[in-house]
C-alpha cells in the first residue's frame, strides 16, 4: 500500500474535513516516509478534488518552484 493512499482527498467544499485535518494527515504521511518538504506539497496537490483542484490549477502562484 503506498503511503499517499493513506492522505484523504480533500475538497474544500462546505461537507469536506477542515483544511488543518487534511495537512496535518498529509504532514503525518510524509513524515513516516522520510520525505522533503516538496514531497508534502506534491502529495497535498496529487490529493486534492473538485473544487479545490479547480481552484489550484486556476491559481498561478501556485505553480512556482518557490510555493510552498
Amino acid at each position: 500500500m503506498s503511503l499517499i493512499s493513506l492522505v484523504p482527498k480533500w475538497s474544500g467544499a462546505v461537507n469536506a474535513s477542515p483544511l488543518e485535518e487534511f495537512l496535518a494527515s498529509t504532514d503525518r504521511v510524509v513524515l513516516i516516509g522520510r520525505w522533503q518538504d516538496v514531497d508534502c506539497f506534491n502529495i497535498a496537490i496529487l490529493r486534492l478534488a473538485d473544487p479545490a483542484k479547480a481552484l489550484y490549477n486556476t491559481c498561478t502562484e501556485l505553480h512556482t518552484k518557490d510555493a510552498s
